[in-house]
């Protein structure tokens, strides 16, 4: 189980996305100093990644009244936000839904409208990630 016994802050914001981050290394198959560790890694639950999602929202919540400007300048970003900040919100959104959905991961942008259009695909948003591919990676 992944801990989440720490104080939500500025500073340690980051450690909110681990479920993300472990998926990422499962996914991978990459090997610290030629030792393959992945099967000393618990795989994050469904639970885990709820939990990352509220504590995501908590922190936001401090930040907005820790580090104003900051926050006003997240939330002008999020409404109008640049295709790469867009494109990064789609494919991460596909992930997080892919999981939800199959209880499979997929932390690969270029494996992740496959594996929707092989597990998922009658999801009705499928549309607007394969719309986000062909813009990406067709020139």
């Amino acid at each position: 189980m992944i801990k989440y016994d720490f104080a939500l802050s500025s500073d340690n914001k980051s450690l909110i996305n681990r479920p993300i981050e472990v998926f990422r290394i499962l996914d991978s198959g990459m090997t610290l100093y030629g030792e393959d560790y992945k099967d000393t890694i618990e795989r994050p639950t469904r639970d885990d990644v709820l939990a990352s999602e509220r504590l995501e929202q908590a922190t936001l919540e401090i930040l907005s009244k820790s580090d104003p400007e900051w926050y006003q300048q997240y939330n002008n970003m999020k409404k109008n936000p640049s295709i790469g900040i867009l494109t990064q919100i789609v494919i991460t959104s596909a992930m997080l839904e892919y999981f939800y959905y199959t209880d499979k991961s997929c932390s690969s942008k270029y494996q992740i409208l496959k594996r929707m259009e092989e597990d998922v695909p009658s999801l009705p948003y499928l549309n607007l990630l394969k719309v986000q591919f062909t813009r990406d990676y067709t020139g």
